[in-house]
């Protein structure tokens, strides 16, 4: 079972299928398979199943593609700064997770769960993988 979220989006799970039919694609990151699925998108219908424009899901999925973008950026820069001044094993690495309780009429989110974990790093929790 992966561990990674899987979108809600509509639209997202459409691009993600779209990627998976065109092998061509594997290496899209996710704005840019926003962009190369919207003009499919748009075509299929005014309004999609939730009763929204379109348009709102579109840019919706691309806002949460260049966000996942953002964040793994922030994390990759964070590590290599580390690793630049050999200092890795000192740092302390937060994991959050959630999970959605449901959404509201408004857009909000009402959480079920969330979860802290503090990771310090050091040379005998690396060596065991955390």
């Amino acid at each position: 079972m992966s561990s990674q979220k899987t979108s809600s989006n509509g639209f997202f799970q459409f691009c993600r299928q779209k990627q998976r039919d065109n092998p061509s694609w594997s290496a899209l990151s996710p704005p840019d398979l926003v962009e190369l699925c919207s003009p499919l998108w748009c075509g299929l219908s005014v309004f999609g199943s939730s009763g929204r424009p379109l348009v709102q899901l579109v840019d919706r999925a691309r806002q949460e593609g260049l966000e996942l973008e953002n964040m793994k950026s922030d994390i990759k820069s964070r590590v290599d700064r580390a690793l630049m001044i050999h200092q890795l094993e000192d740092e302390t690495f937060y994991l959050f997770h959630t999970n959605v309780f449901c959404l509201t009429a408004e857009g909000g989110v009402v959480p079920a769960e969330l979860s802290v974990a503090r990771a310090v790093s050091n040379p005998e929790n690396l060596a065991r993988g955390l």
